[in-house]
């Protein structure tokens, strides 16, 4: 072999070398392809779950519950028959990317946001339906039932902490006031619905039963605080014991907004 041959073979070897090289190696427009593709990945996630159960599909969110790097998803649906009906959807399914999927199905239906309740706090996604709120340890979110006249029906709140996805309050609490201490121990203002006997007009006042404020933690399991609840009450309303309502003690309730107080009949 002359010389120049030589070299000619070796030119042709470095060039196919290069080649292959540049087939292995991603690039970095091509390591951003290789992680969006669990976005594409997810969207065929959605599709499987619409064709197993054949639920059709409200809404979903794509998100990191659980600060693992991977996009997660949470699918609201709702079978054909609730079409017409009051409510928005009656299924949570929570799908972590590396720990499989649970689904949440209430006792009746689920609604949107109230919205006293969507400006007490931020959540992570722009949702009527949902609020997912980010804590020290996870993420909590938030599907709240019906409200009928009788009574807002079931709603939930499910904790998304590492591969755990867990129930941490599900009940038929009709206001849920206010939601604070993300960054602590998250703290929930609940309160049932109460009895409204009409307006005193010389007093200017609204007569009502006593229905106390609930304070409950939402940590690894819902708790509900007395220190916290007594003094919630003494300092927004009154605070005349812990049953969630009792028609023998009358509320006054200013029509001025001012703060609430026992009611004594002459």
């Amino acid at each position: 072999m002359n010389r120049n041959n030589f070299f000619f073979l070796l030119s042709l070897l470095l060039i196919s070398c290069t080649k292959e090289q540049k087939e292995i190696i991603p690039t970095a427009t091509e390591s951003e392809e290789i992680v969006s593709f669990q976005e594409i990945d997810s969207d065929s996630i959605i599709y499987s779950v619409l064709k197993i159960d054949s639920l059709a599909l409200v809404d979903y969110y794509k998100i990191d519950l659980n600060n693992d790097q991977f996009e997660d998803l949470v699918i609201l649906q709702n079978p054909p028959k609730y079409q017409a009906d009051p409510g928005t959807f009656s299924r949570l399914t929570v799908y972590l990317a590396n720990n499989g999927t649970k689904s949440f199905d209430p006792v009746d239906i689920f609604d949107v946001i109230p919205d006293d309740f969507s400006s007490s706090a931020t959540s992570l996604i722009d949702s009527k339906l949902v609020g997912i709120y980010p804590t020290q340890t996870g993420v909590l979110i938030f599907a709240f039932g019906y409200p009928y006249g009788s009574g807002r029906s079931t709603s939930l709140v499910i904790k998304v902490s590492g591969k755990s996805i867990n129930t941490v309050f599900e009940g038929d609490y009709n206001y849920f006031i206010s939601l604070s201490k993300l960054n602590q121990t998250p703290t929930l203002v609940l309160r049932k619905t109460a009895e409204h006997w009409g307006w005193v007009d010389s007093l200017n006042i609204l007569l009502s039963s006593y229905c106390p404020y609930q304070v409950v933690t939402l940590n690894e399991t819902f708790k509900f605080d007395s220190v916290l609840t007594k003094d919630y009450n003494i300092e927004n309303y009154v605070f005349q014991g812990y049953e969630p309502y009792n028609s023998k003690i009358t509320v006054a309730i200013p029509k001025d907004g001012a703060k609430p107080y026992l009611y004594q009949a002459n």
